[in-house]
């Protein structure tokens, strides 16, 4: 029987699995790349004239396999983070500016959110920047009234408000880091002879991603690309397989 021949141009849909409980925790079929990289330390025993190299001997064998996508999955970032994705009321920051009225013998603006008790600061605004020391103020609910206030003048805003339950938030700790997780993704390649796409499968026994990652805010270019790294280690299970790769029918 001859040999087939592949082509691959195709991401593969990757599934994070816990490696504590078994179980799926992440679907990510929007990956931009998945790239396993290889390396190995080799040392020579050299001798004789010339001291040319006479045996080789091979260790220190690693794999990493790197993941990049601009879709971003709060989970993700979670897992980056060595937590979990927090979900339920939190306090959110939040700038206004707002022009003052009179009314009832006092100047206010009214805030658009009820503030968290003693987050508010108001500053008069001049040419969209803070100008002076902070108004003296008295908050009641969402009215702020401006003790020296100037009706028609505008005015910036500085307070929290309690945000609804469906926030979701993520907290990077100094103790917390990422833990091992198992990847596998699934593509395919088309056979030379035939043509035809056929399943192909890779299975990252036991990865963990590395702590270093960089997370771009830009207003200009490329949507941003979260770029990931995940160490790959030996399996002992898996007869100390870093990765494998499965071609199978349908």
């Amino acid at each position: 029987m001859g040999v087939n021949r592949y082509g691959l141009r195709e991401v593969a849909d990757l599934v994070f699995i816990d490696l504590e409980t078994n179980k799926p925790f992440l679907y990510m079929d929007y990956a931009l790349t998945s790239t396993n990289e290889h390396s190995a330390e080799t040392t020579y025993a050299t001798g004789g004239k010339g001291n040319p190299r006479r045996i080789a001997f091979e260790g220190n064998r690693q794999s990493t396999l790197s993941i990049s996508t601009q879709i971003i999955d709060f989970r993700l970032i979670a897992l980056l983070a060595g937590a979990e994705v927090e979900k339920g009321a939190t306090n959110v920051f939040k700038r206004e500016v707002l022009t003052a009225i009179e009314e009832e013998g006092n100047v206010k603006i009214t805030l658009s959110k009820t503030p968290v008790a003693g987050t508010v600061t108001v500053f008069a605004l001049t040419n969209d920047a803070i100008a002076g020391e902070d108004e003296d103020i008295d908050v009641i609910d969402k009215d702020v009234i401006i003790t020296d206030g100037v009706a028609g003048t505008q005015y910036v805003v500085y307070y929290q408000f309690l945000s609804d339950t469906n926030a979701e938030k993520i907290s990077f700790k100094a103790k917390s880091f990422p833990k091992y997780c198992k990847i596998v993704g699934d593509t395919l390649i088309k056979n030379e002879t035939t043509g035809v796409d056929e399943p192909f499968q890779m299975v990252a026994h036991k990865a963990k991603p590395q702590a270093n990652f960089t997370f771009t805010m830009a207003s200009e270019g490329d949507p941003t690309t979260l770029e990931m790294t995940f160490d790959l280690f030996a399996e002992a299970s898996a007869d100390d397989e870093f990765i494998s790769y499965i071609k199978y029918e349908n």
